[in-house]
């Protein structure tokens, strides 16, 4: 079958579940769903959520700031990004496409 490079979904999942692991009160969860050429990934957590969420990684943080830069590679490498956050947690979802991994990495 086709291989396909992995780098993008390990980004963008890595940084949602740190996100997620930082802002969860007792849980974490991750679905991953892949479809024809991309994967929707799916991470929500039970903390207090952020209204500013949603807003947060459109633009590149300020090189001095470390808040923000997580949801900014989240949106950069991912093809859609949905947020909803509240007080009984938050949940993002991201659809990230599959590039094809380089020749000398397909396997047999």
């Amino acid at each position: 079958g086709q291989g396909y490079d992995p780098s993008d979904l390990e980004t963008v999942a890595a940084e949602l579940l740190v996100n997620a692991a930082r802002a969860a009160r007792t849980s974490v969860s991750l679905r991953a769903t892949r479809s024809e050429g991309q994967v929707d990934l799916v991470v929500a957590d039970d903390g207090p959520g952020d209204p500013f969420l949603k807003h947060r990684g459109k633009f590149p943080p300020a090189a001095e700031l470390e808040d923000g830069r997580g949801m900014y590679i989240v949106r950069k490498l991912s093809g859609e990004v949905r947020v909803d956050s509240g007080p009984t947690g938050t949940v993002v979802r991201a659809t990230v496409g599959l590039k094809p991994a380089p020749a000398e990495q397909v396997g047999p």
